[in-house]
């Protein structure tokens, strides 16, 4: 499957690329938080909001979810994700996000393997 190319879908790639997240070439991935950006910006344009407002709320999806999510300590998933190095952060992110994907426990014992694994790991 290839990438779609919506605007959510080459934002996501770019950062992907830039961060060097491997999952750069997960065409699922992206494409499915492509739509879900997508179905936040569509529901807010719906209910009034100014393009411009809907975007900013549309990008602010991940961060959210971060937000919301807690780690088995109690530390919300963006917290722990802020806690590490400025330019580690993108991987503690992917760590968080990939052992969400994957049903893993949330534990800065399993998100530090995950992100190692990520980082380092060339498949």
């Amino acid at each position: 499957m290839a990438i779609e190319t919506s605007y959510y879908g080459l934002y996501l790639l770019k950062y992907l690329k830039e961060t060097e997240d491997p999952r750069q070439h997960d065409h699922d991935f992206i494409n499915s938080r492509a739509d879900d950006a997508a179905g936040v910006f569509e529901g807010e344009r719906r209910a009034g909001a100014k393009v411009d407002q809907a975007q900013e709320v549309a990008m602010r999806v991940q961060k959210r979810q971060l937000m919301a999510t807690k780690l088995q300590d109690g530390t919300t998933a963006l917290d722990y994700v802020k806690s590490w190095s400025e330019d580690a952060q993108p991987w503690a992110m992917a760590g968080v996000l990939s052992c969400i994907e994957k049903g893993y426990s949330l534990n800065r014992l399993t998100i530090n393997w995950e992100a190692r694994n990520l980082r380092y790991d060339k498949k």
